[in-house]
């Protein structure tokens, strides 16, 4: 297992700064080797990453719930801009993939939007759906804002518009359609007259022809 798996990698090892626990000297180590390798916070602010870890770690001006570190570096930046350059490393710590379960899960929630009956999903929309599950699966309140509303029904007329554009359009074709239809069928009305005229006349031709013959018998 140790073989095939980084348990060594020193990254994976420093990423326990994220629950803010330990010396303020093994905190700042960890940060910066992090910023090191992924180059987040610029060389000219790192005096400023400090500041923020130093009062972040200060018992006295802060104090945190370590019990969900998602949740409590939300709330950090939610509630603070005074920690940016530290909530920029939290998220792209957080952001690291230390396992294909979760891409998993995504693909079997993924089937079960874009199923046999919903096959005409679009791309935009399958993905939106899956960004609303992920955000509010864990039973958070949604809210719907008049201005989310505005848009939507903005998206439906849009999307009436263009389909009574495209009716109109069929409706155009299937039009040119039947008259070039009813055209064709005119015209071999016509020529089947004009075929049955002349058949009459060389009929009538060979009749005439026929009598004189007797005649002159």
């Amino acid at each position: 297992m140790p073989k095939y798996l980084p348990f060594k990698d020193e990254i994976l090892q420093s990423v326990d700064f994220l629950t803010l626990e330990g010396r303020q000297d093994e905190l700042e180590d960890k940060f910066l080797l992090f910023n090191r390798r992924f180059s987040i916070v610029p060389e000219e602010n790192i005096s400023d990453l400090i500041e923020e870890l130093s009062e972040l770690t200060n018992p006295d001006l802060h104090k945190l719930n370590r019990f969900n570190i998602m949740k409590m570096w939300d709330n950090i930046s939610n509630c603070d801009s005074n920690f940016r350059y530290a909530c920029e490393i939290a998220k792209a710590a957080q952001s690291l993939p230390t396992s294909s379960a979760i891409v998993e899960q995504k693909f079997s929630q993924m089937k079960l939007i874009r199923n046999d009956l919903r096959n005409r999903l679009l791309e935009g929309s399958l993905e939106a759906i899956l960004l609303i599950e992920q955000e509010y699966n864990d039973g958070k309140e949604f809210n719907v804002t008049k201005q989310m509303i505005k848009r939507f029904s903005k998206v439906r007329e849009n999307l009436n518009e263009r389909k009574n554009r495209k009716k109109v359009v069929k409706n155009y074709i299937c039009s040119d359609i039947a008259k070039e239809s009813r055209e064709e069928e005119f015209k071999i009305e016509e020529d089947s007259q004009e075929i049955q005229q002349n058949k009459k006349e060389l009929a009538n031709k060979r009749k005439y022809e026929k009598v004189l013959r007797l005649w002159y018998q």
